[in-house]
């Protein structure tokens, strides 16, 4: 949303001003029409991701219960499938799933297209600034929470479990990660997969859009459209096939069977398909008219133009791969080859007895790369997703 917004022309935006037109209205009138696209887009892929991410804590505290009152359809079928080990209804709830995602994802384009024009009486500046601190409190919120638990002994955690100073602060936590913890193993393990699987996609979406960039070829966009449906595929969907396939090449407990399905994303594509159609056509037709071949002009034109929307789009990969928890839970079973994520673990309880001192220390120091990664590169981050075309 913010790449959206920061699109939208800042002449409109001060010729607004020019007529007195106050925050809301610039909001209402300006902003909302112009990025609606990509509130949709963002709405469907929070709701996407979020029921398939919500399997990670389902996992770690409650394994569904009770009596199922935490579970949801993308657990269950992770449960019956390597759990119950029952794999035609895993396969069965995997298709409901799937079909759940379609009808909404069918929503989303026949319905939700329309626009809605918000009603209200009040243009105080209170109530515009009110929900991004509420908004920014939310996401900062489980931050503080997990540095301030990580500096509090035992005592403090259940005794003062809320508050965000921890009084006097501990490394005692730290301390005994570092000392009695295999911390570096579980950091080069997830460095190796993270590296490995973000070389392979940065290089394999790069190809593939340069490839729907620079040639024509018979059902091109019906290739790219099904491409981008991948998106909206559940994990769960895809999970029973990808793990028999790790069995059959018995690649089970190993970092290949992590990495291997992971080695091609359609979000990579399409942000670099996107990318590539910002440079000028008549560049490329002039390297083609010197007898430039696809691979000189990939090495000599477009690589140098779009270095910067690599090297973010290769930042979230990592990021990704680095926080990676449910594929790595069914594949690693020896804790020698465990990733920080799944390390974390270990010190959690659904049954109690949880040493959340060290447990959120782990936490910090696994959020420490990525973090350090995104503040370094944000800009480019940025700026990739403002030339993808996801904006209004």
């Amino acid at each position: 949303m913010l790449a959206a917004m920061v699109a939208v022309p800042r002449e409109m935006i001060e010729a607004a001003k020019l007529e007195n037109a106050s925050n809301w209205t610039i909001f209402r009138r300006i902003i909302i029409p112009m990025t609606s696209s990509t509130a949709i887009y963002v709405f469907t892929i929070t709701v996407v991701f979020g029921l398939q991410y919500v399997l990670v804590p389902v996992n770690m505290l409650t394994q569904g219960g009770p009596d199922q009152g935490s579970s949801n359809l993308v657990y269950i079928v992770y449960q019956y499938g390597f759990i119950f080990f029952q794999t035609g209804k895993s396969a069965a709830f995997a298709i409901i799933t799937m079909f759940c995602y379609m009808a909404f994802l069918y929503l989303k384009i026949n319905i939700w297209r329309k626009k809605f024009i918000m009603k209200t009486k009040t243009h105080q500046d209170l109530c515009w600034h009110l929900p991004l601190l509420v908004a920014v409190f939310i996401q900062l919120w489980p931050i503080v929470f997990m540095v301030s638990t990580s500096l509090k002994d035992m005592d403090q955690i259940f005794q003062a479990t809320l508050n965000p100073l921890p009084l006097p602060p501990t490394l005692n936590n730290y301390l005994t990660v570092l000392g009695n913890f295999p911390l570096f193993t579980y950091i080069y393990n997830t460095f190796f997969i993270a590296a490995f699987v973000t070389v392979f996609k940065v290089l394999t979406s790069v190809l593939a859009a340069f490839a729907f960039i620079y040639y024509d070829f018979k059902y091109k966009e019906t290739v790219f459209n099904s491409m981008l449906l991948t998106f909206f595929i559940p994990i769960t969907v895809l999970i029973m096939p990808n793990y028999l396939l790790m069995s059959r090449l018995d690649l089970l407990n190993t970092p290949w069977g992590v990495m291997l399905p992971q080695f091609v994303d359609g979000m990579g594509v399409f942000l670099m398909r996107q990318t590539m159609r910002g440079i000028p056509k008549p560049l490329l037709e002039a390297a083609v008219l010197d007898n430039a071949g696809p691979l000189q002009v990939l090495r000599k034109v477009v690589l140098p133009l779009i270095k910067p929307s690599i090297i973010a789009v290769g930042i979230l990969f990592f990021i990704n791969s680095w926080n990676e928890y449910f594929w790595p839970l069914l594949v690693l079973q020896d804790k020698e080859t465990y990733t920080l994520p799944l390390a974390l673990q270990m010190f959690i309880s659904a049954e109690g007895g949880s040493e959340w001192g060290i447990a959120m220390a782990v936490a910090t120091l696994t959020s420490l790369p990525p973090l350090a990664l995104y503040l370094v590169c944000q800009k480019f981050i940025l700026n990739t997703f403002m030339q993808s075309g996801v904006k209004g």
